[in-house]
């Protein structure tokens, strides 16, 4: 991750490794619609400001 700015405070923490707990018991978590990956992955690349490389069908 990048970032950048003229002036900041605050603290950083260094750390090994991320987990993520989904709350994959709870229904309405488990009810959302399908993930259109390609459009997933246009919409991430238009908020980076980058060009998308062609999303593969598995």
């Amino acid at each position: 991750m990048e970032f950048s700015a003229a002036e900041l405070t605050g603290e950083l923490t260094i750390f090994d490794d991320f987990q993520l707990h989904l709350p994959i018991n709870d229904a309405s978590f488990r009810a959302h619609e399908a993930v259109n990956m390609a459009e997933l992955d246009a919409d991430i690349h238009a908020a980076e400001d980058e060009q998308p490389e062609p999303v593969l069908n598995k």
